[in-house]
Parts: structure tokens; C-alpha cells; sequence
């Protein structure tokens, strides 16, 4: 508890703990107490970032076995997560130091970063046009930078519904009966970095829809509303890589090609009214008039 300069630690503790299990303790209220400075913001950690934890632990000749009683204890004493390393020092004699430092994990862990975009939204929001050109460099626009922060589970649904009718409209999805539930689903193939096709499978009830007319209004909105909010960062992630390699190929630098595109598009949106009983005022034709709207501009953004 009391300073003491000059002296070496070990040596002291050697002679302060007799019993090992109140060493024992005493170790063990320590490493736990040790945690590193940055703030993290809980509600985005998804996975623990890696820990080390190293312990700068004086040299001592003299209870040299004490000394490596008191590292093992160190090591013993580490958490799932985190590994606790041993660094002799011949410096420093009358401390023991613990720096603990956390690696390798997003930036959106971290809780001055949420603050950070907080300012940036808001500069945006308020001169968007000066905020651009002061923040960003040229032929790098805010609207095609990667999220930062991972999108919550019912955007998903927004994301995937133009997606779908651009997937539809470059005849990248193949109808497929689910043999386990005799249901129809829709089948996506990728290319691994091994060069071996994967297979990604969508739900029947929206896709449809923009494909073919279904005799009337047979799926209520809610459950339309539901099978989109059921969408997943995996499907959303290779059904916009798989859009975005075809969309960004030689074929599309052609104006007539997008124009055909955006053809298909308005087609969709013809069939989908048909299928909602040709009400105009239904939930989700609205809602996939203006995800039409978004693909569109998906193709303007390719100019």
C-alpha cells in the first residue's frame, strides 16, 4: 500500500504474502481491474475484440522462485479474450506495470466515433454542398462511401427491395422448388475466391410479384412487410455484389442499355399494381414505387 522507493516490488510481496491464496487474490483483483482506457460502445460489439494484456514484471534474483510463482499467477488469471504476456524488466524495480490494450475490431466499436459521425451527419444536413467539398476529396461524393456503422435489421428490407427488381431485371435470379418445405424460393449463384459457384437463396413472396401476375391481392402487406424485415446482411451483401459487377460492366456504359433497364423497371412496377388488385393507395406498391425510384437512380449513378 505504501510507496517505497528503491526497493524491489517482487521482493517485497515475496515477504508480504506468505499465504498463496491471499496472493492468489490479490492477483486475481488485479488483472480485473486493469482495462483500457477507450470508451466501446456496447450495442455495436459484435464480436470480443482480440486483448493482450502485458504484464512488466521486475527481475529478482533473490526470490526468483517467487517471481515466477507470481508470473504464473499473471497468466492464470487471464480472461476468455484476452492473453496476458510476461515482460521482464530490469527498470523500474519498485513497480509492477499493466498495460492492457484492445486490437483488431471496426471503428464503429469505438464510442468517440458514433460522436464523430453525429458532427458529420449534422454539417451535412446543414450546408451540404460546402460540407462536401470541405470533407471530402474530389470524385469521392458521401453518397457512395461505404456505411460505417452496420445498418439495423429493419433496413434491410429498404436495401434489398431495389436490389430485387435490378437482380430481376438482369436475369441474375433463378426460380428453384425448396424440396425440404415444397415451397418455390429464388436462387442466386456466385463465384467464390476459389472460382466454385454458391448459392444464396430469397424468399417467393416479394420476388414474384415483380415477375409475374399472381390473381389478385393473395399476400396481405403485412406479411410482404415481414419477409422484408426478415432480410439479412448476408442476402443483401451478395445480391448488391452480384448487381453491382453487372451494372458496373462494359454493357452498361452504353445509354441504350440503361435505358432498357429502366424499362424492365417501369414494367415491374406495372405488374406489381396488377397483383395488388390495382389499388394504387396499397402499402407495399407504394413502397415499391419508390424503391423503383432508387434502382433508377442506382443506373443514373453509373453515368
Amino acid at each position: 500500500n505504501n510507496r517505497l522507493i528503491g526497493a524491489n516490488i517482487v521482493s517485497r510481496l515475496a515477504g508480504q504474502f506468505q499465504d498463496k491464496e491471499k496472493l492468489r487474490s490479490y492477483i486475481r483483483d488485479i488483472v480485473t481491474s486493469t482495462q483500457t482506457f477507450m470508451r466501446f460502445n456496447q450495442s455495436e460489439i459484435t464480436t470480443a475484440p482480440s486483448a493482450v494484456m502485458a504484464v512488466i514484471l521486475p527481475r529478482c534474483e533473490e526470490v526468483n522462485a517467487f517471481r515466477e510463482e507470481l508470473a504464473t499467477l499473471f497468466v492464470s488469471n487471464q480472461t476468455p479474450g484476452l492473453t496476458v504476456c510476461i515482460v521482464d524488466s530490469s527498470r523500474n524495480l519498485n513497480q509492477i506495470s499493466l498495460v492492457s490494450f484492445k486490437f483488431g475490431f471496426p471503428l464503429r466499436f469505438l464510442q468517440p466515433v458514433q460522436f464523430l459521425k453525429e458532427k458529420y451527419d449534422l454539417r451535412l444536413q446543414q450546408n451540404p454542398a460546402r460540407a462536401k467539398l470541405e470533407v471530402h476529396i474530389e470524385d469521392h461524393p458521401a453518397d457512395r462511401l461505404p456505411e460505417l456503422y452496420r445498418p439495423r435489421p429493419d433496413q434491410m428490407g429498404n436495401r434489398i427491395l431495389p436490389l430485387y427488381q435490378l437482380a430481376i431485371g438482369l436475369d441474375l435470379l433463378q426460380l428453384q422448388l425448396d424440396t425440404a418445405t415444397n415451397k418455390q424460393r429464388w436462387r442466386l449463384e456466385t463465384i467464390d475466391l476459389d472460382g466454385l459457384p454458391e448459392y444464396h437463396f430469397y424468399p417467393n413472396e416479394v420476388v414474384s410479384l415483380l415477375v409475374k401476375s399472381n390473381d389478385g391481392n393473395s399476400v396481405s402487406s403485412a406479411v410482404l412487410q415481414d419477409v422484408l424485415k426478415g432480410a439479412t446482411e448476408d442476402q443483401v451483401f451478395y445480391l448488391e455484389k452480384a448487381v453491382n459487377l453487372i451494372l458496373k460492366s462494359e454493357i452498361y456504359e452504353v445509354a441504350n442499355a440503361r435505358d432498357a433497364l429502366k424499362a424492365k423497371l417501369r414494367d415491374q412496377l406495372g405488374i406489381v399494381l396488377s397483383n395488388r388488385d390495382n389499388n394504387a393507395e396499397d402499402a407495399f406498391y407504394i413502397k415499391l414505387r419508390e424503391s423503383t425510384k432508387t434502382s433508377i437512380a442506382m443506373i443514373d449513378g453509373l453515368i
